[in-house]
């Protein structure tokens, strides 16, 4: 998973797509570190803090957290708005979606209850289900984004060598 680069703007849903790959590269990242700041010379006071911050239990679970929300809500909420004009078939449309943010908040209700519940891959998972049988083709994507889709790695363009990125985090 590309570690994603955010750089202001309005738009929350970045700030949850790079927690997917902060966290998945986090074991890189400090392993890097611990290489590199030891090396004469080297007085980063960035990569000091880089390396006390992502060390930090607070922020491991931030970017776990954040990693959840992104792969549970924020890619089904991009799909819902991206496709809602061809969703007329199935008698949707935008009004509709209220009732995809009624799927959020009654999953967020269960986890105010029980917030370990947040760890638990099939509950946070199936924020949507609700919806599966309405938009079938919402259920798809999310089996094929979260199973088969391959993300290309990091610095490399050769479409052979592409993974199914997302799987590898869920399965995580």
């Amino acid at each position: 998973m590309p570690i994603t680069r955010v750089l202001g703007g309005d738009r929350f849903d970045i700030y949850f797509e790079a927690c997917v790959g902060n966290y998945w590269k986090r074991p890189e990242i400090m392993q890097w570190l611990f290489y590199v700041l030891p090396l004469p010379k080297n007085d980063n006071c960035m990569q000091r803090a880089l390396l006390i911050l992502l060390g930090c239990t607070e922020m491991i679970a931030q970017l776990r957290v954040g990693a959840i929300f992104f792969l549970s809500v924020i890619i089904p909420v991009r799909w819902l708005s991206a496709k809602t004009h061809l969703l007329e078939h199935r008698k949707w449309g935008e009004r509709h979606m209220a009732s995809a943010f009624d799927c959020v908040y009654a999953k967020c209700q269960k986890i105010k209850e029980r917030p370990e519940l947040v760890l638990n891959k099939s509950f946070m998972m199936s924020v949507f289900s609700k919806l599966y049988k309405k938009l079938p083709e919402l259920k798809e994507y999310l089996l094929w984004s979260r199973g088969e889709k391959k993300n290309t790695i990091h610095g490399c363009n050769v479409t052979e060598s592409r993974i199914c990125g997302l799987k590898l985090v869920i399965d995580a």
